[in-house]
């Protein structure tokens, strides 16, 4: 139920008419020529004054003059054409604003005792302010007016009513002359008799310099409309405890140290040291003591190093002490983006070959890939004629590589490699190292490209091996078919719009017209939920076309096969083929993008859009697997702050692959976000994302009341500052509830009456005959 509802307005007189004579002008001339002619004929009158009593006695010069101003004003008359004006005015009722104040400093309590003697004491700003327009003799007043309700914060809007909602205090900074502004508008219209102005005072619209500027003048006070300003009174004392400012870098590079400094303010708190403490995603991360100088400023910095790419949310806090003024400022959160300062490359290729040689040089030639290279030059089944300690190429670290420095890699590059040459030897790399690829893979996001050559597919070697199972095509058992044949790969539909094939731009190439690749292993078909990008265009397995590129998502990671270890032909093309070289490198930096989670490679995208206080609407674009438009999907966001407040909120389909929620969240200064799409049984993906909402900041850095800008603007526009702590409605000064309008007026012209002309040619005369008869002439 609203607190005050809206009264309508009376359309009837209150009181009986009245009427008022006043005198009007309607000069014939601009107002600087009235000034000008104003001014020569009243120098004039001076000067005949002056030479008239030096020759006449003083009661003749006093005639004299009077009958030469009496002249004057005449003809003053006839260039200002005075009138007198009768006017007809009635009593109708008076409209009365009510400005509510709901910036986010309202939500801040009030330390004052209950004037009411109740014993209950509201904790905020904003319930004094419901306690009061909820009051019974305060809405009996309200129904003497007509009302008209304003809530004003980031922006002055009209309202209805005073509904619980719209008292509910969020908004991110106060313009209080805004609101000014606004009713200042209605008094210029209507006959507004009063504003009843509820507010702390904390205002960031340079209020208090208009006031004190004669050049910039309120729009009230051209009305002129009485403010009543219910107010706070300023406390003699405050104790609070705030986080002032916080001083971190938005992105930093994984295990690359950074500094984060916090700032700290005591006021009224006898402290002499603050335990600060640094948290990550809720758990403490560091702790420091902080030491209050005289002024009661400390800084403290945390030395951080973030050890996971990705986005992490991270706080700094100080308790909060009994009595404090404000709480909500004792912690400050800041979201720090952890990125790869370089690509990590683990490659290791099976033997020397043209394709390890491009691949090499495509890496080393981009600044943000760091490649580590293992080749193979010997085989178990390689025979020497000397002893292997004299040999001088090394064994092939797998233990040390794959127990513990598979973490440090981004993907996993194997070309023409397969663990075990030969069964009868001994592996590459050991079942615990295959299985630790797999884990990584999987749980920890790991890349891995297979490329494929004449030795690469074992089925009797990867069947029963931890790898068959991240593999998107099947591996026929008994077979290691490889048909060395040239041939030109056909582009599948998923191909076509596929992230890694997909054109960009107009440079883009023309896949169909490179140069064919040479052989191709017999493997296949697709696994379910794989996909094939390119295609041989004659061999089949399992019934289709065997894949050349395939690729899925397994788990956390990413997965791409090649049946084919000859795309350095796209590199080294004919002289005909100049965008060959172009088409191989899209292709592969394409690949290793999508393969180590390139955010552009996401195929559901969030952003955020601020439509008020703690109300966002949130935008998702969603494509499927393809990274073609995905519609009729259904979406889910999902909402969640520090503090463990949730909202969940479904999204509804805006265009093709887009969808859109509103949402209305609890006010804090990060949220982490994720976003789930399905269509029916099929998953088409979730992300996770991290946004920042620190606009009410600003409003808790300085947010004591200023009871002394309340009290100008109310002297300023002819009324009163009152406490609302220790004032009762039934208490309050009400402005009138009459306002006088005009019903009709009749204009009475003075100058162009035989009267007014007659007075001109007597005065003008009798001063003729007497200048005459006194010897003047």
């Amino acid at each position: 139920m609203p607190f005050c509802p809206g009264v309508a307005a009376l359309t009837e007189p209150l009181s009986p008419a009245i009427e008022k004579l006043s005198l009007a002008f309607s000069p014939v001339v601009p107002d600087w020529v009235v000034m000008v002619l104003s001014g020569v004929l009243a120098l004039v009158l001076v000067f005949y004054s002056r030479r008239v009593a030096r020759t006449v006695r003083a009661a003749r010069s006093l005639a004299l003059t009077a009958l030469r101003l009496v002249f004057f004003l005449g003809l003053l008359a006839v260039v200002l054409r005075p009138a007198m004006v009768l006017s007809r005015m009635r009593a109708v009722q008076g409209t009365l604003v009510v400005a509510v104040d709901r910036s986010a400093s309202m939500a801040l309590r009030a330390s004052a005792a209950d004037p009411s003697g109740s014993g209950e004491r509201p904790q905020a700003r904003a319930d004094w302010v419901r306690r009061w327009v909820s009051d019974s003799v305060f809405r009996a007043q309200l129904s003497a007016y007509r009302v008209r309700f304003v809530a004003f914060g980031s922006e002055a809007v009209e309202i209805p009513e005073l509904a619980p909602d719209v008292l509910e205090p969020g908004e991110e900074t106060t313009r209080l002359s805004d609101a000014l502004d606004l009713i200042g508008t209605w008094s210029q219209t209507e006959n507004v008799t009063g504003v009843l102005l509820f507010t702390d005072g904390v205002d960031r619209s340079g209020l208090r310099e208009r006031l004190e500027r004669d050049d910039r003048p309120l729009a009230l006070e051209r009305a002129p409309v009485p403010v009543t300003a219910i107010g706070f009174p300023r406390p003699s004392r405050v104790r609070d405890l705030s986080i002032e400012d916080v001083e971190a870098q938005e992105f930093a590079f994984v295990r690359t140290g950074i500094r984060v400094k916090a700032r700290l303010k005591a006021r009224g708190l006898d402290l002499d040291a603050v335990p600060v403490t640094l948290r990550r995603e809720g758990e403490v991360y560091s702790a420091q003591s902080a030491a209050l100088d005289r002024s009661g400023e400390a800084e403290v910095v945390f030395e951080l190093q973030p050890a996971e790419v990705g986005e992490a949310v991270y706080s700094v806090s100080v308790p909060v002490y009994e009595g404090e003024a404000a709480s909500e400022n004792n912690e400050r959160a800041f979201v720090l983006r952890v990125l790869r300062d370089k690509t990590r490359i683990l490659l290791i290729s099976g033997r020397p070959s043209w394709e390890l040689r491009f691949f090499r040089e495509l890496i080393k030639r981009h600044p943000h890939y760091d490649l580590v290279n293992f080749n193979i030059l010997r085989t178990p089944s390689d025979v020497f004629a000397v002893p292997e300690r004299e040999l001088s190429l090394i064994p092939f670290p797998s233990e040390e590589l794959f127990s513990k420095d598979i973490k440090d890699f981004d993907l996993l590059v194997l070309l023409d490699f397969t663990p075990q040459a030969l069964p009868t030897f001994p592996p590459y790399i050991s079942a615990a190292g295959l299985q630790k690829i797999r884990e990584r893979v999987s749980d920890a996001g790991l890349g891995l490209l297979i490329v494929g050559g004449e030795q690469t597919f074992s089925g009797a070697v990867l069947h029963g091996s931890p790898l068959y199972d991240l593999l998107p095509v099947e591996v026929p058992m008994l077979s290691r078919g490889f048909d060395p044949g040239p041939f030109s790969p056909a582009i599948t539909p998923t191909g076509a719009s596929h992230f890694i094939l997909s054109a960009e731009g107009a440079e883009a190439p023309d896949w169909s017209s490179l140069p064919p690749l040479l052989g191709s292993a017999t493997i296949g078909p697709l696994r379910e939920g794989a996909m094939a990008l390119l295609a041989h265009p004659v061999l089949k397995a399992g019934g289709q076309a065997v894949p050349v590129v395939a690729l899925w998502e397994k788990g956390k990671g990413r997965v791409m096969l090649t049946s084919t270890d000859t795309f350095w032909r796209w590199g080294f093309p004919p002289p005909e083929k100049t965008d060959a070289v172009a088409a191989y490198h899209q292709f592969w930096y394409r690949a290793i993008r999508w393969l180590t989670q390139d955010p552009q490679t996401r195929r559901i995208a969030v952003s955020f859009d601020r439509k008020g206080p703690h109300r966002f609407t949130a935008a998702v674009r969603v494509s499927d697997r393809s990274y073609r438009p995905a519609r009729g999907a259904q979406v889910e966001i999902v909402v969640d702050d520090l503090h463990g407040h949730r909202v969940t909120e479904p999204a509804s389909e805006t265009g093709e692959g887009t969808y859109e929620a509103s949402l209305s969240l609890p006010a804090a200064e990060v949220y982490r976000v994720s976003a789930r799409a399905h269509r029916g049984e099929v998953e088409l993906g979730e992300t996770e994302t991290v946004f920042t909402d620190a606009s009410s900041r600003a409003e808790l850095r300085d947010h004591l009341p200023d009871q002394t800008l309340l009290d100008q603007l109310a002297r300023r526009t002819g009324g009163r500052f009152v406490d609302i702590t220790t004032t009762l409605p039934a208490d309050l000064r009400w402005p009138p509830t009459e306002a006088y309008v005009q019903e009709g007026s009749q204009h009475l012209p003075v100058w162009n009456t035989v009267y007014s002309l007659l007075a001109m040619v007597v005065a003008a005369a009798a001063e003729w005959t007497l200048r005459r008869r006194w010897g003047l002439m």
